[in-house]
């Protein structure tokens, strides 16, 4: 009876050793895949990783941003004047992540492929206005529409804080923030009404708008190896 008893734990403390080896093996096993979701600056976002090596991880992405704001009032060398904002971007990307460190940071460069990359906007008078002794009504001011679209591919560059690929673990946590470089932006000035003429001034819009070279990109990140 002693002898089954002692067989039996020898048995079972071996069983037990086999599972302990077997799910050590498994933790330590290399995850080199993960999918990722996305929220921010960019929109929504949706991605792939690989693990290429210890240093490098490559993601392919996808990134959607739709925007609308009405009726924003704003003050111009007093007037008030009422804007609708509108920006549609839409990109596919491909970047490479270099890990200097044995931590999260990352630095982060690629490629965007925009779809749609566009901010236009619409101005009108809130209030009837005087040219002179003569009052206009609004409709008859008529309104100024904006439109700025930049290039359909630009280089982007930005560092990363959390894995690409979770480490040790299934789900992960990021924050990636960068920014496209995309050149200034193709203008376009359109006006109705009375000040119709503001049109011809579409090379001093461009001139004022010039300066938004750089989409930014702000994102935070949810992972899960696979």
């Amino acid at each position: 009876m002693k002898k089954r008893i002692i067989l039996w734990a020898l048995c079972i403390c071996f069983s037990s050793t086999l599972l302990a080896q077997e799910t050590e093996t498994e933790q330590k096993k290399e995850r080199k895949h993960a999918i990722g979701v996305s929220g921010g600056t960019g929109g929504f976002g949706a991605d792939y990783s690989y693990k290429l090596n210890k240093s490098f991880t490559v993601t392919a992405r996808f990134n959607k941003l739709n925007f609308k704001a009405e009726d924003i009032e704003q003050e111009i060398d007093g007037e008030n004047l009422l804007f609708d904002a509108e920006a549609n971007f839409q990109s596919i990307d491909l970047v490479i992540s270099y890990y200097p460190f044995k931590s999260g940071f990352r630095i982060i460069g690629g490629i965007g492929s925009f779809s749609n990359n566009e901010l236009n906007m619409v101005a009108e008078f809130t209030e009837s206005i005087n040219i002179g002794d003569v009052p206009f009504t609004t409709n008859e001011v008529g309104v100024i529409s904006i439109g700025n679209k930049w290039k359909k591919t630009a280089p982007y560059l930005g560092i990363g804080f959390g894995r690409a690929i979770p480490k040790n673990k299934r789900l992960g946590f990021g924050l990636e923030m960068g920014t496209y470089f995309a050149g200034s932006p193709e203008v376009t000035l359109d006006a109705t009404g009375i000040i119709e003429q503001t049109a011809t001034q579409q090379p001093l819009v461009e001139e004022a708008l010039s300066e938004l070279k750089y989409l930014p990109y702000i994102m935070f990140r949810l992972s899960y190896s696979i």
